[in-house]
């Protein structure tokens, strides 16, 4: 039986009130908003006996969700971990991994949804049934390139196509490695629609330099349309020193890039080899 069920008249009509005032996820004091009569003691109460009956879940100190009926018996959610994420911080964006494999660049179906904001969260990672989210904090320049997408009639935040490929360059632990952010920028140049010029922008206004030093060695293998032009820009806005082209891994045998300033301990073209139309 699902733990769901049991539920006495004042509980089903206490979550339907938070339920039709938005507060699907909510804070000890929003719930004092939504019920200003009911005792303290009796709040507690009927607190304690909602999350004993799975229909609520304390993730964070007096924040609680409210388990939807979608999420079923095992408490599983795909898509609407989505939609879980963003109830949890503000500002938020899905990305990284979660967002490459959204726009459709990489195959590869990450068991975790990455959350991008400027909050400095007291957990960066959770995990809420079978939901693992994590929470990157970056610097306020550098969240942008945010679009909104639909999903289930709802609008979520999402790094835009972009920004997701910037984002896999600048941090690609959270994206399953560099291999991935290498076959987001193959994969858009198959993309008709794939604006170059914004990518180019957002290479230049991301803070860390690292990521045109990857990105004008990764032009160097993929076909990029207009690829002299962007390069002679990002080889103008270069910063001094190597870096490595996989900061994950800083080992292997290495190569040094004197034009782009990189530290080669990837085979780049034989990655991109295995790759097909």
């Amino acid at each position: 039986m699902d733990k769901q069920s049991g539920l006495s008249v004042t509980e089903y009509r206490i979550l339907a009130k938070l339920s039709k005032e938005g507060k699907q996820v909510f804070t000890i004091s929003e719930f004092n908003e939504v019920f200003p009569d009911m005792k303290e003691d009796i709040k507690r109460i009927y607190l304690k006996r909602l999350s004993d009956k799975g229909s609520l879940i304390r993730f964070e100190r007096g924040k609680y969700l409210i388990v939807p009926l979608e999420a079923g018996i095992d408490k599983e959610w795909t898509e609407d971990s989505f939609l879980l994420a963003s109830k949890l911080v503000d500002p938020y964006a899905i990305a990284y991994w979660t967002a490459l494999n959204y726009w459709g660049f990489t195959e590869q179906i990450s068991s975790t949804t990455f959350v991008q904001t400027t909050k400095q969260k007291r957990k960066s990672k959770m995990k809420i049934f079978n939901n693992k989210i994590v929470f990157v904090k970056i610097k306020e320049k550098n969240f942008f390139g945010i679009t909104k997408v639909w999903l289930r009639n709802k609008q979520i935040n999402m790094t835009d196509k972009g920004k997701t490929i910037i984002d896999a360059l600048d941090k690609p632990q959270y994206c399953g490695g560099l291999q991935e952010g290498i076959k987001a920028l193959w994969n858009a140049v198959q993309d008709e629609g794939f604006d170059w010029d914004k990518l180019s922008r957002y290479a230049l206004k991301v803070s860390n330099r690292a990521v045109l030093k990857r990105l004008g060695y990764l032009s160097e293998f993929i076909d990029v349309p207009n690829k002299e032009d962007y390069q002679k820009i990002w080889q103008k806005n270069l910063s001094s020193g190597f870096i490595w082209l996989d900061p994950i891994l800083k080992e292997g045998k290495v190569k040094h890039n004197t034009k782009w300033g990189v530290k080669v301990n990837i085979p780049v073209a034989k990655f991109i080899s295995t790759l097909v139309y």
